[in-house]
């Protein structure tokens, strides 16, 4: 209800880890909404203690409108992999599938949703990609409880790869859609 800082805890019950530094970003499933803060689901928003692996999924497709990578992009990617991917179990289903706080408007983050999320985890505040891309001597800082792999993105790349970042050194890459990657849902108020 009101003013949140990174650190404090979100109305789905995560983190929030990112405060837009010009007061508002466009969000929502077209981008006609406007938010100021991105939470983080707990680990155990699968139930478990470690986040689940999962594919992107439908590889070798292209998926219309699945490639905004900007803060504000992951919701639309989403909707947009949801509405065309008919697979069961993809990364982006578990994410948009999370009801967590009463909240049912997770997403899987955008690539630069999820760099600010692994700058947040490594404790960066200095560096554009998270870590340096792994040349700056960073590492996980406890927050979060992140496994030290790939994580999805919600952002495709072409019909066969979609991005991914690694939170073990914090580079960005990509990766097959149909090799499995962690998966952690964030939302934006």
């Amino acid at each position: 209800g009101g003013l949140c800082a990174v650190g404090d805890t979100g109305p789905g019950g995560g983190i929030v880890f990112y405060v837009h530094a010009n007061g508002t970003f466009a969000c929502g499933e077209t981008l006609n909404q406007n938010c100021t803060y991105l939470e983080v689901a707990p680990n155990t928003w699968n139930g478990g203690s470690a986040d689940p692996l999962a594919p992107w999924g439908c590889d070798q497709t292209p998926i219309a409108g699945a490639d905004g990578t900007a803060i504000g992009a992951g919701r639309q990617n989403t909707t947009d992999i949801v509405n065309g991917c008919a697979t069961s179990g993809i990364a982006a289903l578990l994410a948009n599938d999370l009801t967590l706080g009463g909240q049912s408007d997770w997403f899987l983050p955008s690539k630069d949703e999820l760099n600010a999320l692994c700058k947040w985890a490594f404790g960066d505040t200095v560096n554009a990609i998270c870590n340096n891309g792994g040349s700056g001597g960073l590492s996980l800082t406890g927050v979060g409880g992140f496994s030290i792999d790939l994580y999805w993105s919600s952002s495709e790349l072409s019909g066969d790869d979609a991005l991914d970042q690694n939170f073990y050194i914090g580079s960005q890459a990509y990766n097959s859609k149909d090799l499995t990657d962690s998966v952690r849902p964030v939302r934006a108020f």
